[in-house]
């Protein structure tokens, strides 16, 4: 996964598109059962 995001300004389409992306890998591993610890 592309962290580039991270270093992006919070008001920049680039972070909030990451941003983004990451709460829905998140969602989609809890609801697939996996654990990420």
């Amino acid at each position: 996964m592309d962290k580039g995001w991270m270093k992006a300004s919070r008001s920049s389409i680039e972070y909030n598109i990451g941003v983004n992306k990451f709460i829905d890998f998140a969602l989609s591993t809890i609801f697939h059962g996996v654990n990420c610890c």
